[in-house]
């Protein structure tokens, strides 16, 4: 099921990302700037289970490479720099990043064709992207450390919206 996260993502709407921010302790400029910007999310897998996630704007254009379940260093877009776990579970793929005695969640799901980002812990803010493209010539996820369950359908409140 992890090939459904694979393609480009295009930042549809968002919803609390600022109180997000602010909780997070991101400066004002900064925080203008993040609820201004529509980044693209561009997400692959290689023939090792290596996936890549690439957020590109204009503005500033991250990217953090890992294998499901292992621990990886992260800088993040606010220039937090955390320890990482990504995990798929329930159909979800989870994001845990620890740093300075904090913790934050994120979960990403697929439903109705978009890519639905839920932040939680800090702040809560939902996310959706709408899917740019299919195209899935950044890998695929053949990989055996790449796999899933039933995708779980859930409603959460504030929201991010990414499309295809």
């Amino acid at each position: 099921m992890f090939e459904a996260f694979v393609g480009t993502w295009k930042l549809n709407e968002s919803k609390n990302f600022d109180e997000y921010m602010k909780t997070l302790g991101v400066n004002v400029a900064i925080r203008k700037m993040g609820n201004i910007v529509k980044p693209d999310l561009i997400i692959s897998v290689d023939k090792h289970g290596v996936v890549c996630m690439k957020s590109q704007s204009t503005f500033k254009t991250t990217e953090i490479k890992f294998k499901l379940g292992e621990q990886f260093d992260e800088t993040t877009a606010d220039d937090r720099h955390t320890k990482t776990v990504m995990t798929l579970e329930n159909g979800k793929l989870i994001q845990k990043q620890t740093w300075d005695g904090k913790e934050t969640c994120i979960e990403r799901e697929i439903t109705d064709g978009k890519l639905i980002c839920i932040v939680g812990n800090v702040g809560r803010v939902r996310t959706s992207l709408l899917r740019l493209s299919p195209d899935k010539t950044g890998g695929t996820s053949s990989h055996p450390g790449i796999s899933n369950g039933p995708a779980e359908k859930r409603t959460l409140s504030g929201s991010r919206t990414w499309a295809p």
